[in-house]
């Protein structure tokens, strides 16, 4: 890596609103980046956390407000970077207009092309509906669009084999909503199962729940999963490819660890938790790649459990759901996204 793109500064945040999706996919960035030999400073509002803590990345915490630039120009300009990565809903025209001013150049990850422009240099959307037609007209800047620029951090890629063994009768099932899980999904799957009847197959199983590190209710859901004692939660975790290489079956809402899942070649039951993942599960399931159910609460969960019990029994599709989902995503997304800031440079 040539020393005057060496640093890289990232720009983005997480909590209970907003999950941890922006978050891990711009440390899946800077992961693979500090392994090109580069430095990347995360300038975020979790920074005390340090989460992904890792050679060559280092945490700043944001002052002030939000999507005031100034911290991060300081910082751009302190780092000697010339890049800039920003990544979060929050941040607008205005916002990235004032970096781009500095001579920065920005690298901006979207999810929903809600912005009128976009005055960036480059343009991800690893999103598996971006089409270039969602930005026409709003921007001159390279666009990265696609699963094909899927941002996985190291860790997951760190097993040579993907492929996964489908046992005849499935026995272990990993439930994950995200870092924050706003809709409070994971308590009302507690709830609901808890009231499933002793002789059905799911309380024969065994569970994994994750609880993420953004979620407020975590004393509650330990407290309703104390009733299950085929239920194991677990807060915070740091190698979620070990429970996803676990699992026979995932639940999951629909952001980002559905690309890791898919990586995984994992079957899936998919509930959308905002509209932009409603656009994600609804192209997994145009792919044939994951079974899609909207809405769970209203129906006490009673479709979530019916679909879940038709897969611990059916290998063949389990087989079927897993091999596309993982058709989907090659790993390779990261390098394409450095590539494509080293030739823009260069």
């Amino acid at each position: 890596m040539k020393n005057d793109i060496r640093n890289l500064v990232i720009r983005v945040d997480a909590g209970p609103r907003i999950g941890m999706g922006h978050y891990v996919r711009c440390l899946a960035l800077a992961q693979h980046w500090c392994l090109y030999g580069g430095q990347a400073s995360i300038l975020t509002n979790i920074a005390d956390e340090r989460i992904g803590e890792a050679p060559g990345i280092s945490f700043l915490k944001t002052l002030g407000a939000t999507t005031n630039p100034d911290q991060l120009i300081e910082l751009v300009e302190r780092q000697c970077a010339t890049w800039s990565v920003i990544d979060g809903e929050c941040f607008d025209e205005v916002f990235l207009a004032k970096i781009a001013k500095k001579g920065i150049k920005i690298l901006f990850l979207d999810d929903n092309a809600f912005l009128t422009s976009y005055p960036v240099n480059l343009l991800l959307n690893q999103n598996i509906f971006a089409v270039p037609a969602m930005y026409t007209g709003k921007t001159k800047a390279k666009l990265l669009l696609g699963e094909n620029y899927t941002l996985l951090r190291t860790n997951l890629l760190e097993r040579q084999i993907r492929s996964r063994e489908h046992p005849d009768v499935a026995t272990k099932l990993l439930v994950t909503f995200g870092g924050a899980d706003p809709l409070q999904l994971t308590e009302s799957f507690l709830s609901n199962y808890t009231g499933l009847s002793f002789d059905n197959v799911l309380r024969k199983i065994s569970i994994r729940l994750i609880v993420g590190q953004m979620n407020p209710s975590f004393k509650t859901i330990k407290l309703l999963s104390k009733q299950l004692p085929n239920c194991r939660v677990l807060y915070g975790v740091t190698n979620m490819e070990d429970h996803m290489r676990w699992s026979d079956i995932a639940l999951s809402s629909g952001g980002s660890t559905v690309w890791e899942l898919s990586f995984y070649q994992t079957p899936m039951v998919l509930i959308p938790a905002s509209a932009s993942e409603t656009k994600i599960v609804g192209h997994m399931e145009v792919n044939n790649a994951a079974i899609i159910i909207k809405d769970p609460v209203k129906k006490s969960f009673k479709e979530v459990f019916e679909r879940l019990n038709a897969l611990i029994e059916n290998k063949e599709y389990r087989l079927s759901l897993g091999n596309n989902a993982g058709t989907l995503i090659d790993g390779k997304g990261a390098v394409r996204v450095i590539d494509a800031i080293q030739k823009f440079t260069n």
